[in-house]
């Protein structure tokens, strides 16, 4: 089984992907890190060096390779889901669950850390790049706000994922 976390930059993915992992007893995988590997460079390198469509282009790449995985959190970037075929591709080879936060919780968790985050400018563009995505985001199987502590909404997504899809 695959578990395809989606949503936004700072919706907690990355946190809670290897909380969720070990719950489940399952690997754990980022793929904005693979992307790095495979390119032998930064995010922040490969968008300036390369551009944005160079690196969705290696992001497909390695959501695709992770169809060779089994029993497996995928961490994905936060517009993976929302360029080619990507949405549907994960949600044919895996369950999706979109990790949402308040507008006010990302603005806060983005600006602490930007570090790696070549698409953040502003508050204001951020906001509406969210906006330009979270149509997608809400086609996955689950949805889960991610506002407060990360066991609540650990706990909660074990319980979903369990009762729905008897991992």
């Amino acid at each position: 089984m695959r578990i395809y976390l989606i949503g936004f930059m700072g919706a907690g993915k990355s946190t809670l992907g290897p909380l969720l992992a070990k719950e489940l007893g399952y690997s754990c995988i980022e793929t904005d890190n693979l992307v790095e590997k495979l390119a032998g460079k930064t995010i922040p390198d490969i968008f300036n060096i390369h551009g944005e469509n160079y690196f969705r282009e290696l992001e497909k790449q390695i959501l695709h390779f992770t169809q060779i995985c089994e029993d497996t959190i995928i961490c994905t970037g936060g517009g993976t889901p929302c360029y080619a075929d990507n949405m549907k591709w994960m949600k044919q080879h895996g369950i999706t669950v979109y990790l949402s936060c308040d507008d006010e919780v990302l603005i806060q968790r983005i600006a602490s850390n930007q570090k790696g985050r070549p698409l953040f400018t502003d508050a204001h563009s951020v906001l509406k790049l969210l906006r330009s995505r979270i149509v997608e985001y809400q086609k996955a199987d689950l949805q889960f706000s991610n506002n407060d502590s990360q066991e609540l909404t650990l706990k909660a997504l074990v319980k979903a994922l369990k009762k729905n899809y008897c991992v």
